[in-house]
């Protein structure tokens, strides 16, 4: 998903109609395999110190990613939300718009349209707070492009809403580990937005669901103070989840 010339709209109806007769998104389907996801080390410790490192490394590999490979990785999204059950009907969810070699969620942003969800996308509200909320996102919502260069939708102040009032947000990232700690971008905009959760495991509203490949998984981050756990990680391979929360997310497979 792209901001285009003039504001122009997100995605056509046209698109919309041809996702809901796609064939090829059915459970059954084979697992993608990168062909450099086998030769890299599965396990690579990472320290604070060394963020900045893994930060260009992940960078480089999500770059090697082909556009066949990036598509079909975007399918297999959809497919994993599906087993997930995590786009039901009436369900406020929350999706980014792809920057930078950064997973593509366009086809779950348009699954989670034809099942009734309201989608939302996050917006910056003040730049040098590095406050962020959260505006409707629909199939024909004009775009804009922020301070970051990132696409995001026109919106009203009344519009916005509070990441409580979400009930699943789907994130972007650099690298995750096998407890669920997420290594972003840097600038902190989604660990402020949801420090609430910093609080409490145990009412954990919205339920945080990172979209990756599974190549950027790595065998442990150290987290900071104001870092955010997620509660599962969807690749092109599996769904990931994570400590107790697996009771959560009935329909995946926790490995």
């Amino acid at each position: 998903m792209t901001a285009q010339a003039g504001g122009a709209s997100l995605l056509s109806r046209a698109h919309l109609r041809g996702l809901g007769r796609c064939g090829t998104l059915t459970a059954d389907a084979e697992p993608f395999t990168f062909p450099f996801a086998r030769s890299r080390r599965d396990d690579i410790p990472v320290r604070t110190s060394q963020r900045h490192d893994i930060r260009q490394e992940m960078r480089a590999r999500r770059r090697l990613v082909t556009r066949r490979e990036r598509a079909d990785a975007a399918r297999r999204f959809v497919i994993g939300t599906e087993r997930a059950l995590l786009l039901r009907p009436g369900r406020r969810i929350a999706v980014y718009q792809p920057f930078g070699h950064e997973a593509d969620v366009t086809l779950l942003t348009q699954r989670a349209w034809l099942r009734g969800c309201r989608v939302y996308a996050p917006v910056i509200t003040h730049q040098r707070r590095f406050a962020m909320a959260f505006a409707p996102l629909r199939p024909n919502a004009r775009l804009t492009v922020n301070a970051f260069g990132i696409p995001e939708p026109e919106f009203l102040l009344h519009q916005r809403i509070s990441p409580l009032f979400l009930d699943v947000i789907f994130m972007p990232l650099v690298a995750f580990d096998r407890r669920g700690w997420r290594l972003g971008s840097g600038a902190g905009f989604y660990d402020r937005c949801l420090r609430h959760l910093q609080r409490s495991r145990r009412w954990r509203r919205p339920k945080l669901v990172g979209i990756a490949y599974e190549h950027q998984r790595i065998d442990a981050l150290v987290p900071d103070s104001w870092d955010v756990p997620m509660d599962a990680v969807l690749t092109e391979r599996r769904l990931h989840r994570f400590a107790t929360i697996n009771a959560r997310f009935p329909g995946g497979s926790a490995r």
